[in-house]
């Protein structure tokens, strides 16, 4: 079925965090895989206090993780300085150079666009607009008025409440298989983005889309669209 609405993941599925991930990697002793610890271990404890039934801000959990692994190499960072640099880095994040062709294809092509992120509300719309991407969003969400952070059932149910979308009827895009994951869990239809460096899950059903990036993707579901 035709997708009516489309939910977007937003970081690295729209917006290069390059500037975050080098920040934190610097702070971290700018070792290889530094970047990759530090999201790795965020996406690790959104999902241990989702399940734990109490869940920080997305930008203090980031903040937290940053100031453990600190010390987990010998060393100490007050909690506000580690948010600073999450604060900072994200403010230096630019959409990818594919994201506003594309969405601006979707948009025009009459679907509603949703960006649908674990990331907080504050702030998300500016985000967006920084990034040029901000006018062909119909809705900028963010997860966390759920009780938890994707891919918990609740954060596509949140999204579908807020926007009167039907969830045969709505296509998650993400670059991490595990939002969706959530997605297909929740009766989605999903579509993954290779970017560089990430890959399918292979113990999850396949996704309807596999794209190289949001040009590609507007390509793709139009095409499938004149196929019906």
């Amino acid at each position: 079925m035709t997708p009516s609405h489309i939910f977007f993941d937003v970081n690295e599925t729209l917006i290069d965090i390059a500037p975050l991930r080098s920040a934190v990697a610097e702070r971290l002793g700018g070792g290889e895989g530094q970047a990759d610890r530090w999201f790795n271990g965020l996406i690790e404890y959104s999902l241990a206090e989702t399940l734990a039934g109490e869940a920080s801000e997305f930008a203090d959990i980031a903040a937290a993780v940053l100031a453990m692994q600190v010390a987990e190499n010998g060393g100490s960072i007050a909690l506000d300085d580690a948010k600073a640099i999450v604060s900072d880095g994200l403010g230096q994040s630019e959409a990818y150079r594919d994201v506003p062709a594309g969405l601006s294809r979707l948009k025009d092509a009459g679907f509603s666009l949703v960006a649908l992120t674990n990331s907080g509300g504050d702030g998300l719309q500016e985000r967006l607009e920084k990034g040029g991407i901000g006018e062909f969003f119909d809705h900028a969400l963010s997860v966390q008025p759920s009780g938890g952070y994707k891919p918990d059932r609740r954060c596509y149910e949140y999204g579908l409440s807020e926007t009167g979308a039907s969830a045969d009827r709505a296509l998650m895009v993400a670059c991490h298989p595990w939002d969706l994951i959530g997605a297909q869990a929740a009766g989605w239809q999903t579509a993954f983005v290779a970017r560089p460096g990430k890959a399918w899950y292979p113990l999850a059903d396949e996704a309807e889309f596999v794209v190289d990036d949001i040009e590609d993707l507007a390509r793709h579901i139009l095409e499938a669209r004149q196929s019906v």
